[in-house]
């Protein structure tokens, strides 16, 4: 008896033991995964050498989603419309996977990745996209509701926000979005929602939170209003405070195009360390609901708007007609001066997906900060990556490349 007694002693001990090592193993790997994303997080921000480079005495090889292909075609693009400098984003809307990420700086001749991850840009009007989805969500409007306004609206003065004036006119929400007018958004905002229900919906969007569940990536940044001006700043977009990514601008529009559901960017395919990969597949969580559907149809109906009728039809009259005829596109302007690097931002966020309903197609940012010489919208350039992109790999059924990030 003494003898089977000491016996499952010893086995429960050798048990003890060899779970107490294999959590210290754990242990271990999971530090040495937390220092190296750490690490690529690091070099992805500063435009250093992914494709390999030494880490822990080991070979570290870092893939990502973008497609050869579609780089290829932006980085020409960028070399013949940039200005001063340019980010480009393209979103794959129903995995979530970034299928291109870059930015170029003219002046250096330099191609990078870290100014369409820097939340280190004013977001001008791609914040009315949040402001509308607050309105239709939670304050009962629809695209045709009137907002009662005054003055131009690519300004906002105090006095354009008063509720009752001799010169007040009217203009539906969905032509204020289309011509991205500040003073009907900042009045609606302040009259019919209020700070607690705007920031709220800001979050939901993605703001102060981690977009990506892998990399260290900075948060954009959205303030709780201090008082009903400051909250008309921040609804219409016309305030240097509210910061977001090319990245997050991208969301905004692929929130729109998932049918109201916010998927977490993914950039890394697989992460290898030494002989292992530490990495297979992005960590996925859970898509979050951000609208309902019925806010989702409506605010789709107003970015359609911008590109139909308001300020970047210009640059979508010239997409070739059947092409053209057999997208849903959607999209945003905005335009600021401010942020690092410093200079004017022009920005366009649009999603484009196929009326068949096939797919949700793709998600586009633009973010081009302008120099002396003005060379091209980013509604425009957002066109033509969105024309190549259905022309020459979607409608090929080209599948995707994968390729190591680059320098």
């Amino acid at each position: 008896m003494k003898r089977s007694v000491l016996a499952v002693s010893i086995l429960l001990v050798g048990f003890a033991i060899f779970h107490w090592n294999e959590s210290r193993l754990e242990d271990k790997k999971n530090k040495e995964f937390i220092s190296l994303v750490g690490e690529v997080s690091h070099r992805i921000l500063n435009d250093q050498v992914l494709e390999s480079f030494e880490f822990g005495k080991k070979r570290i090889k870092t893939e990502f989603y973008f497609n050869e292909q579609l780089e290829s075609y932006i980085k020409k693009q960028m070399k013949r419309y940039a200005s001063k400098a340019i980010a480009i984003v393209v979103l794959d809307n129903d995995s979530g996977k970034v299928i291109s990420l870059i930015s170029y700086e003219r002046e250096k001749k330099k191609f990078g990745r870290s100014m369409a991850l820097l939340a280190s840009h004013p977001s001008a009007s791609l914040s009315k996209i949040v402001t509308a989805a607050d309105l239709i969500e939670n304050a009962g409007y629809n695209p045709w509701t009137d907002i009662v306004t005054r003055g131009k609206g690519t300004t906002l003065y105090k006095y354009q926000l008063k509720k009752n004036h001799r010169w007040n006119r009217t203009i539906s929400l969905e032509k204020a979005f289309a011509y991205s007018n500040n003073a009907a958004f900042g009045k609606a905002s302040i009259h019919n929602s209020t700070a607690a229900s705007l920031y709220e919906m800001a979050q939901s969007f993605g703001f102060n939170k981690r977009l990506s569940t892998v990399l260290r990536l900075p948060k954009s940044i959205f303030h709780l209003p201090k008082d009903q001006f400051n909250m008309a700043e921040l609804a219409s977009g016309f305030n240097t405070e509210t910061m977001i990514s090319p990245l997050h601008a991208a969301v905004f529009a692929s929130i729109v195009a998932n049918d109201g559901n916010l998927k977490r960017p993914k950039l890394i395919k697989s992460l290898h360390y030494g002989d292992e990969n530490l990495l297979d597949e992005e960590i996925s969580f859970e898509d979050e609901k951000v609208l309902s559907s019925e806010a989702a149809d409506q605010m789709a109906q107003l970015m359609s708007k911008t590109v139909e009728f308001g300020t970047a039809r210009k640059s979508f009259r010239k997409m070739r007609r059947k092409l053209k005829r057999r997208l849903e596109i959607g999209g945003k302007t905005g335009s600021i001066t401010g942020g690092f690097p410093e200079g004017k931002r022009d920005w366009f966020s649009a999603y484009a997906k196929p009326k068949n309903g096939k797919n949700n197609g793709i998600s586009v940012s633009v973010m081009s900060i302008q120099g002396p010489m003005w060379r091209a919208k980013s509604s425009y350039l957002a066109k033509n990556v969105i024309e190549y992109y259905y022309r020459q790999i979607e409608k090929a059924g080209a599948e995707d490349k994968q390729v190591f990030a680059k320098k």
